[in-house]
């Protein structure tokens, strides 16, 4: 794959970790599986400097990692 699709997925992780994590939260839905899947969304939304480290090494110049990279931060 391209250096570039490596990032931008990369630095979707996430943004997509905290909206599903928020998703679940709010909702209704309450079960062991549905907590266990809060709290690894929950971590890897919180570790999102390090996939915005991991974005900017792969792919510096690129304009699309560079915004996703200010989001997850």
């Amino acid at each position: 794959m391209n250096k570039k699709i490596i990032a931008i997925i990369t630095e979707l992780i996430p943004i997509v970790s905290a909206v599903t994590s928020y998703t679940l939260i709010v909702s209704n839905i309450d079960s062991v599986l549905v907590r266990k899947v809060i709290s690894v969304t929950m971590i890897l939304a919180f570790l999102g400097f390090v996939f915005f480290f991991i974005g900017r090494r792969l792919s510096k110049e690129d304009k699309a990692v560079r915004i996703l990279g200010y989001l997850t931060c």
